[in-house]
């Protein structure tokens, strides 16, 4: 079963659960002093509402897809290029810290986030490459989306 509106009907269940999750962690985090239990059920709840935007991508990739205009992509590109510029300052701004910090808890929490903004690179740049290109976009999407979906 891969198509049809039964399919469908699945995605969006699955996506609403994903919600859902999110939406009582969001909660229970409010409920906390500790800061380390605070960040791991936000980073919960990022994650259900990733897994809740993966199932609505695949959703509107399989049933609803609609392209771009070229003034959307081209207003989208110049958003993003501004964005990879704001990412390669965060980076080296990461470095140096990283490179000045002796705490090792300090330099561990800094070296994931360096880590997470070389992801976030690559994806504005795939992301800016398939903006710019002519070719079959869904196909090019649908390959995005599975690339780079658990790497965020």
């Amino acid at each position: 079963m891969s198509s049809g509106k039964e399919f469908i009907e699945l995605l969006k269940n699955q996506r609403e659960v994903e919600l859902k999750i999110a939406n009582a962690l969001e909660t229970t985090a409010q409920s906390t002093t500790n800061p380390v239990v605070k960040y791991l059920i936000n980073a919960l709840v990022l994650d259900s509402k990733k897994h809740a935007g993966i199932l609505q991508a695949i959703i509107d990739l399989r049933f609803g897809w609609q392209a771009l205009s070229d003034a959307e992509k081209k207003e989208m590109m110049k958003a993003l290029e501004r964005h990879v510029e704001a990412e390669k300052q965060m980076l080296a701004d990461t470095d140096n810290l990283i490179k000045k910090i002796d705490d090792s808890l300090v330099k561990s929490g800094l070296q994931i986030i360096a880590e997470d903004e070389k992801k976030h690179h690559k994806i504005l740049g795939a992301l800016i490459e398939t903006l710019s290109t002519k070719t079959n976009q869904v196909d090019r999407w649908q390959w995005m989306l599975k690339e780079y979906s658990f790497g965020c």
